[in-house]
């Protein structure tokens, strides 16, 4: 089920309309400041304000929607908790693909994603033991794997793509908040920060939204089989949980 214009909290029912007009506003707004902050850090090595952003888009939908509403976008009880399974399942599966394919194509590389990433974390230890891995692990991966699924599933899986299905319905929809996730994504790869310049890197950067791409499908079909945003939550965690332990690998 789509939102209606019922399902926003009162305050807002006289400006905001269920739509297009108001997911591609959402989209340029949250995605632009997204987009500069995520490159901001990969110079100054300062990742507190993405936090924050991410806290933001957690209680976005809180804030705008009443129960209903809420209950509109996958804020519910679980239907399935085999859909939770399969959630966990897809996150490992998409992002053991995709870490294969990065590697096999650029090695450890700048051009391979997770390298690049692992490098943004420029405070870790060339070496560490299981002690110190596992506390690093607990900083970096706990934090990614609670606030980041939270706003980002809540965000694009949740408000955006029931604002685009009321228009379209929910395939299309899934179809369009992927290839959003996927694009501003380009700000954590594709667009990088090297020997202190900027660049492109555009095959591999096309092989990194092509996976983004495909495990956000999968990323619905846990919430559409778990009948809540929890099953989408739950299969991007365990993808954010298989990419941070390849990098303090």
């Amino acid at each position: 089920m789509s939102l209606s214009s019922h399902d926003y909290r009162k305050a807002f029912r006289g400006w905001i309309r269920p739509g297009w007009a108001t997911a591609i506003v959402l989209l340029f707004v949250f995605s632009s400041v997204r987009f500069v902050l995520v490159l901001q850090a990969n110079v100054n090595d300062n990742y507190q304000y993405i936090s924050y952003f991410f806290v933001m888009m957690i209680l976005l939908p809180f804030v705008c929607l009443n129960g209903q509403g809420q209950k509109s976008i996958g804020i519910d009880k679980v239907s399935s908790w085999k859909g939770i399974g399969w959630g966990a399942f897809f996150g490992v599966v998409s992002c053991t693909l995709l870490f294969g394919l990065m590697n096999w194509f650029y090695g450890k590389t700048d051009a391979n994603a997770f390298t690049y990433i692992s490098h943004t974390y420029k405070e870790l230890p060339e070496v560490m033991d299981s002690q110190s891995r596992l506390m690093y692990f607990a900083i970096f991966a706990g934090v990614s794997m609670l606030f980041s699924p939270l706003g980002e599933e809540l965000f694009y899986r949740g408000l955006i793509h029931e604002n685009i299905a009321f228009e379209v319905g929910h395939n299309n929809a899934s179809v369009i908040d992927s290839l959003a996730f996927s694009l501003v994504h380009l700000s954590h790869f594709g667009i990088v920060y090297l020997d202190g310049s900027w660049q492109f890197l555009f095959w591999p950067s096309i092989l990194w939204m092509l996976g983004l791409y495909i495990s956000c499908r999968l990323f619905y079909f846990a919430r559409v089989l778990s009948g809540t945003i929890l099953g989408a939550i739950v299969a991007h965690a365990s993808m954010a949980y298989y990419i941070f332990y390849h990098i303090l690998g």
